[in-house]
């Protein structure tokens, strides 16, 4: 239900900005044009938590709980700009986060179609949108990680991991702002939060994470 609420005011909010640019550019005597591009990469660093779940062996329980804490990782993003304020494009991250307590880690990659719309305000430009896309997620899980000496823990096998890889479909808003150094070097801030709309997956992590970097633009003359 979360899930398509969010979708919900994306498009409706992206559709509003549509009109307003459409309706700006008519009575400016202008068309939908193509109003330049631009690109660039990201780091981000975050907090993500999954839902309750449980591992067993057999009749026994092994964990019961959630991972949360910190996730980091990279990537980029491409838009191609028309009008006044939309920008049509596609991005792919990946995140990554480590559980030494528990001898884990969560990888997440994914990448999707963009939509935004922008607001530029003197040096600034402010933009909001989403994407759709997907991609992969792998966790790993070593409940016994605890038991085992400090200075063998990366030489010891051990019997009772849990392994889980799988894809997955995404809907991901974002809010950002950008700061242009120079009219082709702008600094790019945003925030994001990524909705897994496949099925239910309780160890699926996921958070708010802060993107930082710059973007490369070429405006028309």
């Amino acid at each position: 239900m979360r899930e398509r609420v969010i979708i919900f005011i994306i498009f409706v909010g992206l559709t509003l900005t549509f009109s307003v640019s459409a309706s700006e550019s008519e009575k400016n005597g202008k068309k939908m044009s193509f109003n330049g591009y631009s690109g660039g990469m990201m780091l981000h660093a975050g907090y993500g938590q999954s839902r309750n779940f449980t591992i067993y062996d057999e009749d026994d329980v092994l964990f019961n709980g959630k991972f949360q804490g910190a996730v980091y990782g990279i990537g980029g993003a491409m838009r191609v700009m028309f009008g006044n304020h939309l920008r049509v494009g596609m991005e792919g991250y990946a995140s990554n986060s480590k559980y030494s307590k528990f001898g884990g880690y969560t990888s997440l990659g994914w990448g999707g179609l963009l939509l935004d719309s922008k607001w530029d305000v003197k040096k600034w430009t402010i933009f909001f949108g989403g994407s759709v896309g997907g991609g992969g997620y792998k966790f790993v899980f070593i409940p016994d990680y605890n038991k085992v000496d400090n200075n063998l823990k990366d030489f010891v096998i051990d019997d009772n991991v849990s392994y889980r890889s799988y894809p997955f479909v995404a809907v991901v808003p974002f809010v950002g702002v950008e700061y242009a150094l120079t009219q082709r070097v702008h600094i790019v801030a945003k925030i994001d939060y990524l909705f897994s709309v496949s099925k239910n997956t309780n160890d699926f992590v996921t958070g708010p994470r802060l993107f930082l970097g710059f973007m490369f633009c070429h405006l028309p003359k």
